[in-house]
């Protein structure tokens, strides 16, 4: 029973979308390799340079109980009035 704690733990602790993957993500969709990221709370970062900024945010899918995939997703852009 231990063990099993011990692998549900394990596959668990490691969801969520990496930092490499937004700083791919952004870098591509900014077409800007200079980028600067803020933390703007528990699963968003706002992303700026070249001139453009961005809002990610991240996105998991549930597959099962024990697997699921996450990614970061660009907010669309705020509109001006």
């Amino acid at each position: 029973m231990r063990s099993l704690r011990l692998s549900l733990l394990l596959v668990t602790a490691g969801c969520g979308a990496s930092m490499k993957q937004l700083q791919s993500r952004a870098s591509y969709d900014l077409s800007c390799t200079d980028l600067d990221y803020k933390q703007l709370d528990d699963r968003t970062f706002g992303v700026q340079g070249c001139g453009k900024r961005a809002t990610y945010v991240e996105a998991c899918e549930r597959y099962s109980a024990f697997a699921s995939s996450c990614t970061w997703r660009a907010e669309p852009a705020p509109s001006t009035p």
